[in-house]
C-alpha cells in the first residue's frame, strides 16, 4: 500500500522512493539491504574471506556516523563500549552485531565454523 511518493535530491541525482504504511515494511527493506550487502561482500571479496592468518592494514577513522530510519545510532559492543566504524582501502567497515541488533536481527558467532549467523527476530504476517 503506497501512501506517498517523494523526491529527494542527493547531489545532482534525484532519488525517488515510496513510503509504505508499515514500520515492518521498512524493517524488511533494511534487513534485505543488510543481507544483500553481506552477500555482495562475500561474492566480491571471496579471497579476503578465505584468508586465514594475520595481516597489517591501515584503518582510517573519520567519526563516521550511522543513521537508521532517520535516527542517529551509536554502535556498541556487548560490553556497552562504543565501536567506531572505519575505512580500509576505500571500504567502510561497520560492527555487524550492533547493526544487526539495531534492525531486530539475532546475531550469533560460531567460532568453530568461523561463521556469523543473522536471523530475523520477527515474522511477517
Amino acid at each position: 500500500m503506497c501512501i506517498e511518493t517523494r523526491e529527494r535530491k542527493a547531489g545532482k541525482s534525484i532519488v525517488k522512493f515510496q513510503k509504505t504504511g508499515g514500520f515492518i515494511d521498512m524493517k524488511k527493506r533494511v534487513q534485505g539491504f543488510i543481507i544483500g550487502f553481506i552477500i555482495a561482500s562475500i561474492l566480491s571479496g571471496t579471497v579476503a574471506f578465505a584468508t586465514i592468518g594475520t595481516r597489517s592494514m591501515q584503518a582510517t577513522y573519520r567519526d563516521i556516523r550511522i543513521v537508521i530510519n532517520d535516527v542517529p545510532f551509536t554502535p556498541r559492543d556487548v560490553g556497552g563500549n562504543i565501536v567506531e566504524p572505519f575505512i580500509v582501502a576505500g571500504t567502510t567497515y561497520l560492527p555487524l552485531r550492533a547493526i544487526g541488533e539495531a534492525v531486530d536481527m539475532n546475531v550469533t558467532w560460531d567460532g568453530n565454523a568461523n561463521t556469523v549467523f543473522l536471523d530475523s527476530l520477527w515474522t511477517a504476517d
